[in-house]
């Protein structure tokens, strides 16, 4: 499944975007990935 970082609507980035701060918050590349 596709991930669309440039489309926060999307309910798929905004799961994933959910599981990774739940992972790893501490990591700079999920950050910039959730933003």
């Amino acid at each position: 499944q596709p991930v669309y970082p440039g489309e926060p609507n999307r309910p798929e980035n905004r799961r994933i975007t959910i599981v990774a701060l739940g992972a790893a918050p501490a990591l700079p590349s999920d950050a910039s990935f959730k933003f």
